[in-house]
């Protein structure tokens, strides 16, 4: 496994195809919602520089998702448009406690000038992510055979399973909201399989950008279950995997640059180790 300092648009720049979380974004934090608008009731409470932040990544996403060699994956849409949701009900929930307390109370100008900053914010905030999903519901990777991706994503989703290879829990609990989103979209697996597809049928090197440090392991856990794929799909990944590469660049903040790393010496170490147990067993 190799660690380098690049910039997501060298990547970009090599015409192959990329296929992009909403994670895969430059600088900034990660965890914005839960450190800045999670559990906040009222506007004034808001972290409005680390929101301004996460508007400037959005908005370079924003662009960035406009190139012809980016894609995503369905359950990435699906993925923007719950948080999407999220930030909308945490709006209303704010605005409507902002009027009641307005309505019962004098407030001084400095409470008024934090509450107009922080809903302005979050207001621009919900614009970008409504333009977001607009954009990356037109960027879905195209699936041509859908018996295969179905074989595919059966075979990730099944393995992601078998070795808990996700560590993360997906349940928010948010003051503000009418519902509570509880669930895993499996939006990693599907991202992995389509990375695969890729490379299997359509013959092509393929690069999937990601903070989730899950899609790296699960990528790996693929690799060591391979036998578990019925031949001739085994030869057909196996193959795909060593001749056109699927890489996984996990990103993560070094000094405010860029570290990525390249998962695929690690993905043709776990292929040599399959094959070679093929050919033990005659397979």
């Amino acid at each position: 496994m190799t660690n380098e300092i690049i910039k997501i648009d060298n990547i970009i720049a090599s015409g192959l195809p990329v296929l992009m979380d909403t994670g895969a974004r430059e600088g900034g934090r990660n965890n914005w919602y839960r450190t800045s608008l999670y559990g906040v009731n009222d506007y004034s409470e808001l972290n409005t520089k680390i929101m301004l932040e996460s508007a400037e990544r959005m908005e370079i996403f924003n662009e960035r998702i406009q190139k012809s060699e980016i894609y995503t994956v369905p359950r990435v849409v699906e993925e923007l448009l719950n948080f999407k949701d999220i930030l909308t009900e945490k709006q209303h929930f704010l605005d409507r406690r902002a009027n009641r307390i307005q309505s019962e109370q004098e407030l001084d100008s400095e409470k008024k000038a934090q509450d107009v900053c922080g809903q302005q914010v979050l207001a621009h905030l919900n614009r970008l992510y409504s333009r977001c999903c607009n954009r990356v519901a037109r960027k879905v990777f195209p699936i041509g055979n859908h018996q295969i991706f179905d074989s595919i994503e059966r075979f990730v989703i099944d393995v992601a399973e078998k070795e808990d290879s996700k560590k993360k829990k997906y349940e928010y609990r948010d003051s503000g909201r009418s519902v509570n989103y509880n669930g895993d979209l499996k939006t990693d697996e599907q991202l992995i399989a389509c990375g695969f597809y890729s490379s299997i049928v359509n013959g092509r090197e393929n690069f999937i950008l990601t903070r989730d440090s899950d899609l790296k392991q699960i990528m790996i856990d693929c690799c060591k279950n391979l036998e578990n794929i019925k031949q001739p799909m085994r030869d057909k990944i196996k193959n795909a995997l060593l001749k056109n590469r699927c890489i996984i660049y996990y990103i993560e903040n070094v000094d405010d640059a860029m570290l990525i790393t390249d998962t695929h010496s690690l993905i043709r170490d776990e292929v040599a180790k399959a094959s070679a147990k093929d050919e033990e067993t005659g397979e």
